[in-house]
């Protein structure tokens, strides 16, 4: 997966319906967004080791989500919709 489609897989994943007793409401896009870009500083957070591009490129096995610079692309594309 490409850091683009983590950004619009997460926004997806926050833009949520919710129905209530007064009807139902949608968490807009704007707020979606919000939530998206405050799970990667959580994952910023969490302080783990990263791995680089060029090596995780040479490892099959290291997955694109397991970067620094995935998670930073992500959050550059979720600023960009």
């Amino acid at each position: 997966m490409i850091a683009k489609e983590k950004a619009k897989e997460l926004i997806d994943k926050y833009s949520i319906c919710i129905t209530t007793h007064k009807g139902t409401s949608i968490i807009g896009k704007e707020m979606a967004k919000q939530c998206a870009l405050i799970c990667i500083d959580e994952i910023f957070k969490l302080n783990i080791i990263w791995y680089d591009k060029d090596f995780a490129d040479k490892y099959k096995e290291i997955k694109p989500e397991m970067t620094l610079e995935f998670w930073e692309e992500a959050k550059q594309e979720i600023e960009k919709l």
